[in-house]
């Protein structure tokens, strides 16, 4: 009897280790679930960035382009 209970006692400590444990992994994936969707957002707001000074160096492009064939016309 003795023994048994010693056994029984020994498996509840194991289980509640595995559920310290399985209560980590979770909670560290939810860290790197979040990390990646902080990871991919910042990516979306850089490749708007991008597009956008994208578009400026093109209408400022397309400003000068104007801008030298007006002077080229005057000529």
């Amino acid at each position: 009897m003795q023994r048994l209970k010693w056994t029984l006692r020994k498996l509840i400590k194991e289980l509640r280790m595995v559920r310290n444990n399985l209560d980590l992994v979770k909670q560290q994936q939810t860290d790197a679930q979040q990390q990646l969707s902080e990871e991919q957002n910042a990516r979306i707001v850089q490749d708007q960035i991008l597009t956008s000074k994208q578009k400026e160096l093109e209408m400022a492009q397309k400003k000068m382009d104007s801008e030298d064939k007006m002077k080229a016309d005057n000529v």
